[in-house]
């Protein structure tokens, strides 16, 4: 295994963190519990309403800005756009935190 999937999967392993943990709070709020344990494959844009996507954005922002030390704003026209959102499954958001992360 080379040191840059190493060092790629330690930064997935840091926002898969932070994005469960967001999840997790936000599931216990809405009483989904099944959302705090969402696979990989779940697509979280179809879980959830438009508010609550707004709730896990936030929730996430703050998670971010508790464990790096800095706000990293991760709205964009992408996020809420229904063919292109990175919600379209929970993977694909986790990965969307880490490459925020990284520019951020």
């Amino acid at each position: 295994m080379s040191s840059n999937t190493v060092s790629s999967q330690r930064d997935l392993s840091q926002a898969e963190g932070i994005v469960r943990r967001a999840l997790s709070e936000l599931a216990r709020e809405w009483s989904r519990d099944d959302l705090a344990v969402a696979p990989l494959d779940r697509n979280l844009f179809e879980q959830i309403d438009s508010f609550a996507i707004v709730e896990l954005l936030l929730r996430t922002e703050s998670e971010v800005e508790a464990v790096t030390g800095r706000y990293i704003p991760l709205a964009d026209e992408k996020v809420l756009d229904a063919a292109k959102s990175p919600l379209l499954s929970l993977e694909d958001w986790i990965t969307y935190v880490d490459r925020m992360i990284a520019n951020g």
